[in-house]
């Protein structure tokens, strides 16, 4: 069954808009940023603008191809395959309130239904062809880090470091960053989203480098914490993430609640008394998107299931001092996981 099939069948509504263009990607193998994708019971409509008109016609193959100049959605009340349908979902998760507006006025005699993490859902668990671009994409991210780590000097700044990473995914393969890399030294590394700045590594303690390749649209994500000096307080902070990372990832397996994946981690934080340190959750999916279902939290209502990729990615952050978090991409299997992210940590 093929992935509008899936959707078809899970559907509830005679016909559904999908706005998020992700979704309509991993839905039609379109890569354009201006799209809506209608599906009835027996049609698909790809609606975009000229811009897009010979990509589309060349990436899509499961729907019919409709070019327009004058807004996605409002055309959207010019098709037929409309005409004799009542209730018409929408992607709650996937729409803004301009679209939204725009949906209304273009379908103002039809009953608009939202429908949650629809196609959210069926892109948690990956096929073969998605495992291997997301293995790909590792393999390159440990790469660069691996050629990254041999050129940092004391007088690196995190933007020099930074701009190695990202000139380097492209020259190993990769398409682009899947997100923007964080490099953080001392304590801004207590920064779990922080920004590149002009700080040298020279005379600090600690260096958190998080990156994500991007490779045929796929995503991975790493991060890796680096002690810059023997001794001193982070060693005992990197021994406690660490001992978590590996208590939660020994527990994945088919059937687990990933909810109690996160409280592994969290449990074992809490007890060496860091508990108030680390204010995540412990991972999230990973694929077209570097941020996706499952939400590895102690909300989480998910089970593992083979075919799943997602983080964990356990941290302790303390202002003033710095922070630690190790981050590994992991793949549910038949009987247990597999890491799919192989950079060396701190020994």
């Amino acid at each position: 069954m093929d992935r509008i099939d899936r959707v078809r069948e899970r559907m509830k509504v005679q016909a559904l808009v999908v706005t998020d263009q992700t979704n309509i990607r991993y839905l039609t193998g379109y890569r354009g940023d201006n799209g809506v994708l209608l599906l009835t019971e027996k049609t698909a409509v790809l609606i975009t603008d000229p811009r897009y008109e010979q990509s589309s016609r060349a990436e899509v193959g499961d729907a019919e191809i409709v070019i327009t100049n004058n807004g996605v959605i409002e055309k959207l009340t010019t098709l037929p395959h409309l005409k004799k349908i009542k209730k018409v979902g929408f992607e709650r998760e996937g729409i803004g309130y301009s679209d939204y507006e725009k949906l209304k006025g273009a379908l103002d005699d039809k009953e608009l239904v939202p429908i949650s993490n629809l196609v959210g859902e069926l892109r948690m668990r990956k096929d073969e062809d998605e495992i291997k671009c997301i293995k790909r994409a590792c393999e390159i991210g440990d790469a660069v880090l691996r050629e990254v780590s041999r050129e940092i000097s004391p007088h690196s700044t995190e933007k020099d470091i930074a701009a190695e990473i990202e000139f380097l995914m492209k020259k190993h393969g990769g398409d682009k960053q899947s997100f923007d890399t964080i490099v953080a030294a001392g304590d801004n590394s207590a920064l779990p989203h922080a920004i590149p700045t002009d700080r040298k590594v020279d005379g600090e303690n600690i260096l958190l480098v998080d990156m994500g390749v991007l490779y045929e649209g796929y995503a991975s994500d790493m991060t890796r914490t680096f002690l810059l000096r023997k001794g001193g307080r982070e060693r005992d902070i990197y021994a406690i993430v660490s001992e978590a990372q590996g208590r939660a990832i020994e527990a994945i397996k088919p059937g687990v609640e990933l909810k109690d994946i996160d409280e592994i981690a969290r449990k074992y934080i809490g007890d060496e008394h860091y508990g108030d340190n680390f204010g995540h959750a412990l991972g999230h999916g990973v694929g077209l998107s570097v941020h996706e279902l499952p939400r590895i939290s102690n909300k989480c209502t998910y089970r593992a299931e083979e075919g799943m990729v997602f983080t964990v990615e356990p941290g302790i952050y303390i202002p003033g001092f710095g922070g630690v978090r190790i981050e590994d991409l992991i793949l549910v299997t038949k009987t247990g996981y597999e890491v799919i992210t192989k950079s060396p940590k701190a020994s």
